[in-house]
Parts: C-alpha cells; sequence; structure tokens
C-alpha cells in the first residue's frame, strides 16, 4: 500500500524546506480496507496474497523484512486480525478517526476491517477501537 512519507522522504532526502514538501490525499485509514474491498471481495485476488500485499512485500520493499512483516522470533509483535465480514460505508463524519474535511473514499461500501491490532506487543485496536492507553508510537528508520 502506497504512503506519501516513504516517497516524500525518498525524494526529499536533504531538503529543509518543509513547507516544499507536497501534501498527498487523506483515506490512509481506509486503505487496507479499500484494498481488501476491490481485490478480495471482489475475488480478484486471495486473503494469502492480500496479507503478502499489505505486509510481507511491503515491509521487503521498504528493507524492514524481517523486523517488520514475519510472525517470528525476534520479529516485532505486530499482528492485525482481520474481520473480512465487517461492513461499513466510508463516511469522514461517522466512521473515521481523522480530523480532515473530507475522504477521498467518502460513501464507499467496503467488506474488512482490523477488529484487533497488536503493535509491537502492545493492543492498540480492540474490537474495531483504538486504545487510548497506548500512545507510543516508535519510529522505524528506513535504511536506503
Amino acid at each position: 500500500m502506497p504512503f506519501d512519507e516513504f516517497f516524500l522522504n525518498f525524494f526529499f532526502q536533504g531538503k529543509t524546506d518543509f513547507a516544499a514538501i507536497p501534501h498527498g490525499h487523506n483515506g490512509v485509514e481506509e486503505r487496507m480496507a479499500v484494498l481488501w474491498e476491490k481485490v478480495v471481495f471482489a475475488e480478484k485476488s486471495t486473503a494469502c496474497k492480500f496479507v503478502a500485499l499489505s505486509s510481507s512485500s511491503a515491509a521487503k520493499m521498504l528493507n524492514l523484512y524481517p523486523q517488520k512483516g514475519r510472525i517470528e522470533e525476534g520479529s516485532d509483535a505486530d499482528i492485525v486480525v482481520w474481520n473480512p465480514n465487517n461492513l461499513r460505508t466510508v463516511s469522514i463524519k461517522e466512521t473515521s478517526e481523522s480530523r480532515a474535511d473530507v475522504n477521498v473514499f467518502e460513501g464507499l461500501s467496503v467488506h474488512g476491517a482490523p477488529e484487533f491490532v497488536v503493535a509491537n506487543g502492545r493492543v492498540v485496536v480492540y474490537e474495531y477501537e483504538i486504545n487510548p492507553n497506548v500512545n507510543h508510537v516508535s519510529s522505524l528508520y528506513f535504511p536506503f
């Protein structure tokens, strides 16, 4: 799944004017569900390929594998329990954690959502709700 930070960091290495960095678009919160909807739910690929696209392959592309993208001793304890039966309609006002005014996926019906998320051994999403007690976000160094 593409995200602004990787490409902007790659493109703007050594630049000092943060204001010169072009904006991407919102919707990062919904990108996994959109991928599930358009690829797996639409029967164009499998759940295993979804995992590869969203985890293993992405970690390899970013040179973070096997720290990320693999469940194995010594790797980070990042696990997403995906519920493929969760049906919702993307709504910036009703279903989003974002504070944006619009969403590029507004009105799109999607199946699938992360019911539970464990990041670095801590439960950060429990029954679709973000755990407010977990506020530590670790940074990763991208070794390019």
